[in-house]
């Protein structure tokens, strides 16, 4: 159960309810961090920070009840910044949640392929040729929308 005090801060009893789960994946991307690093910051494997976050687990343990109401009031942002020698913004704010959630994702993939560096490769390379895919498509519109603009002048 959670209680929301006075000064607007949470006081948690460790049962993970949506609420608090969001608040948690918010405050990890508020922050810019993936789950590899925050769960370094909680000294957990990432996959249970993953399943606070998203589930199954609903509770967490004892022990890691006021570091986790600390981290969820942003009491300790910081510490972990600090912590982790991270530059506040490491991800820009203005990205949409789908964005950070597909950029965890491809740090989550290329963590697990850390015995596989050839899947590794593979996937950087299949990342780079989509990303220069669409910015060639990118241009040949930006091309295509200025020779519509050049012979719209020409008529004018």
């Amino acid at each position: 159960m959670k209680k929301t005090q006075k000064n607007g801060k949470i006081s948690f009893d460790g049962r993970l309810s949506e609420a608090i789960r969001r608040r948690i994946r918010e405050k990890r991307l508020q922050l810019g961090l993936p789950y590899q690093k925050l769960a370094l910051f909680f000294n957990i494997c990432w996959s249970t920070l993953r399943k606070w976050e998203q589930g199954p687990t609903m509770y967490c343990s004892l022990v890691m009840r006021p570091k986790l109401e600390a981290f969820i009031n942003g009491e300790c942002d910081e510490e972990i910044l600090r912590h982790l020698k991270i530059e506040v913004n490491s991800y820009p704010q203005k990205l949409p949640a789908s964005v950070h959630f597909c950029m965890d994702r491809i740090t989550s993939i290329y963590a697990l392929l850390e015995c596989h560096p050839e899947l590794r490769d593979e996937l950087l390379r299949g990342m780079e040729q989509v990303s220069q895919q669409i910015l060639e498509n990118l241009l040949n519109e930006g091309r295509r929308d200025h020779n519509i603009e050049d012979r719209h002048s020409q008529f004018l």
